[in-house]
């Protein structure tokens, strides 16, 4: 069951349950164990945040004000992670650019309306950029790689599953910057270009094993 708040004396606007939401307490109450595979019984590939919303259900009750308060919260993430990756590619524009993310009337709105996907979309991508931009460019030992790693796959993957094009515009933009990274003569160890290639593989091949068509594909 869930708890929707209402207006009251208030006049306040109650949150309204997008399509998307809808169908996290069938996977709530499944115990996150579907009879068929998400993408069948939903009848779209887009089911990652449905398992999403199912959990923060499970962690903090049934309530929509959770949901909306936790898309916020991820919202509020992608400043702090635009200024940590762009800090490493363009350290001027690394200001900037977080205050421009943190307080863009669009994405403002995404996290303050109905309970929509985008911003964990959004957030998982930019995770995802951050932690390739880190391998990239970033210092440390095996196991910093290792874990920068592990939070690119898993962002994408999230992504891959919850809407594909933008894996795949990632992926796009993560050749073409090697193919001039290449031309212009760029210096990337590598181990860390078999890290990056490792994450968006394994983001692609994961949700592939899982029945998901890859990204080109969908």
């Amino acid at each position: 069951y869930l708890r929707f708040p209402t207006g009251g004396a208030t006049g306040a606007t109650p949150l309204k349950p997008s399509e998307y939401f809808r169908n996290s307490p069938t996977i709530l109450n499944a115990g996150f164990s579907l009879p068929h595979p998400s993408y069948e019984m939903f009848a779209t590939y887009d089911t990652a945040h449905m398992y999403l919303f199912a959990g923060i259900i499970a962690t903090l009750g049934p309530s929509l004000l959770n949901l909306h308060v936790s898309n916020c919260a991820l919202t509020a993430l992608m400043g702090p992670l635009t200024f940590s990756w762009v800090r490493l590619v363009a350290p001027r524009a690394a200001l900037p650019a977080g205050l421009l993310v943190t307080i863009y009337p669009s994405i403002i709105y995404l996290a303050t309306t109905d309970l929509w996907k985008d911003p964990s979309v959004i957030t998982a991508t930019t995770m995802g950029l951050w932690a390739l931009v880190h391998i990239v460019h970033g210092n440390g030992g095996r196991w910093r790689l290792v874990a920068l790693t592990a939070v690119a796959v898993m962002s994408l993957s999230y992504v891959h599953t919850s809407r594909f094009y933008a894996l795949w515009y990632l992926e796009v933009g993560v050749a073409v910057m090697a193919v001039v990274g290449l031309r212009r003569g760029w210096a990337v160890p590598r181990s860390a270009g078999v890290a990056v290639l490792a994450a968006l593989a394994l983001a692609e091949a994961g949700p592939v094993l899982a029945g998901w068509p890859s990204s080109p594909e969908l």
